[in-house]
């Protein structure tokens, strides 16, 4: 995040909108790739990123695919927001990624309680084994894209990014104990090849 001066206050990036009324999905697709920026509005139609290349060039790209479909926008840098201030600001992002962080450690939980109970019942099969894969992996790309937009150090973000100490392979059985040996712990993002 770029800082204006030394009093370390922000620069913001931000979008303003106004869709068109068809494509119908065209609402949904721009919210769900304002989500997946890390974006947070600040009014109706109004969105913000912490100042930055890639928040303009992503917020370009927006822009562009709104009047495309027949829309408006407008990128702006702005050193203030009126109505709202950094802290306000940070505050919204903040409590987006905590409750995103939140979302990701109860399917975590409830993946956890999964693998027990199929390991207490000796249920925990090959083909269980690789749909838990599939499913650690995506919790892990999700994890990652959360952590990535994670512009102010949410505190949820730490239980889940720290390692994973020997209490997970307490629950598997054998098999599965061999199995998760040749996996990236949890909480290891980057080390990931």
């Amino acid at each position: 995040m770029k800082r204006r001066n030394k009093s370390s206050r922000p620069d913001w990036i931000l979008l303003i909108h106004q869709l068109p009324p068809r494509p119908t999905n065209l609402r949904v697709r721009i919210w769900r790739k304002l989500q997946k920026l890390g974006a947070v509005a600040i009014k109706n139609s109004v969105y913000v990123l912490p100042a930055g290349e890639k928040a303009h060039e992503d917020f370009q790209w927006l822009k562009q695919e709104i009047e495309a479909a027949g829309g408006e926008a407008a990128v702006f840098r702005a050193g203030a927001v009126e109505g709202a201030t950094d802290k306000e600001i940070i505050a919204a992002f903040r409590k987006a990624r905590t409750e995103e962080f939140a979302a990701i450690a109860a399917e975590l939980d409830g993946l956890t309680g999964v693998i027990r109970e199929q390991s207490r019942s000796k249920h925990l099969s090959a083909g269980r084994l690789a749909a838990q894969e599939a499913e650690i992996d995506k919790f892990h790309a999700e994890l990652e894209r959360i952590a990535a937009n994670d512009f102010f150090d949410t505190p949820g973000r730490a239980a889940l990014t720290r390692p994973a100490g020997p209490a997970p392979t307490k629950l598997m059985s054998a098999p599965a104990k061999q199995f998760a040996r040749r996996r990236v712990p949890p909480g290891q993002l980057n080390a990931r090849p």
